[in-house]
């Protein structure tokens, strides 16, 4: 089944900093401090009750102010009304929204990788584990520009592993959390795009996104036994997860796990790597 492309509003910084609201194709969101908005605000004293409407037609969006207090500004100009681009910058109060239209952005070349061989085989094990609800994605932003544009233009819920100003200040080159949904094409954009290019890897879990980031978190920094030296580590790259998994005891092994079954990484071949909390 086709599904109509849709629009992506994202929240930037504050209490819900990464959300996302979808707009398929005729809807209208207003975005206000009432809960009786559509993307409510509440937190952001600056925000109208009805602040502004976006509107969705499949290929143009539409920013229009609601006669708010203090304005609706767009690309940093303050507008009653007026089109929004892609990776458009809407400002409402101090509340950030930027808006993505669904794989707006064709690969650089213009032609995507032949979907065959190792890469079919990978997607084919990955979207099975789609279609079960419970795969993640870590995808690596510092591989260049592409990963992180995938993911904005995507309707599927990411978040960096990295919190407040660090994370603002490494947004271009952190690793994001990402929940592949059943009804999105990204899974088949990173397979196609990013596999055999070290852009990150999967797991499959039945926790909630909350939680999965929660546990990743714990291992972005770890300390030397030896000279108590702390070291950024970088499981999220599927050569170092494959060199690192069979060096762990049973007891590490568990607690790195946790209550993710298993994690995919590309092997040094391309070939799919799956990885269990047991050793083999």
């Amino acid at each position: 089944m086709i599904v109509p492309k849709r629009a992506i509003v994202e929240v930037r910084l504050g209490p819900l900093s990464s959300h996302k609201t979808i707009l398929t194709p005729g809807r209208t969101l207003c975005v206000g401090r009432s809960n009786l908005a559509d993307l409510a605000l509440p937190h952001d004293a600056g925000v109208s009750a009805k602040h502004l409407a976006l509107t969705w037609d499949g290929e143009r969006c539409h920013v229009r102010d609601l006669d708010s207090a203090k304005g609706t500004w767009l690309g940093g100009e303050r507008v009653s009304e007026g089109e929004v681009m892609n990776g458009g910058w809407i400002q409402a109060g101090s509340t950030h929204l930027m808006v993505y239209f669904e794989a707006c952005t064709p690969p650089p070349d213009d032609e995507e990788d032949v979907l065959s061989g190792e890469k079919a085989a990978a997607l084919d094990v990955l979207a099975r584990e789609r279609e079960a609800g419970r795969l993640f994605a870590v995808v690596d932003a510092s591989r260049g520009t592409r990963p992180l544009r995938l993911l904005r233009e995507a309707v599927d819920e990411h978040r960096s592993l990295y919190d407040g100003v660090k994370g603002e200040a490494l947004a271009k080159c952190a690793p994001y959390l990402v929940a592949l949904r059943p009804d999105s094409g990204l899974l088949e954009r990173l397979v196609r795009e990013g596999w055999g290019a070290r852009w990150g890897i999967f797991l499959a879990s039945g926790r909630p996104f909350k939680d999965v980031r929660r546990h990743l978190r714990r291992f972005l920094i770890v300390e030397d036994d030896v000279t108590a030296q702390k070291y950024y580590f970088r499981f999220y790259d599927p050569s170092a997860l494959r060199v690192f998994l069979p060096t762990c005891t049973p007891r590490q092994r568990a607690d790195f796990f946790g209550e993710i079954a298993s994690f995919f990484a590309e092997g040094e071949h391309g070939e799919l790597r799956r990885f269990s909390p047991e050793l083999s």
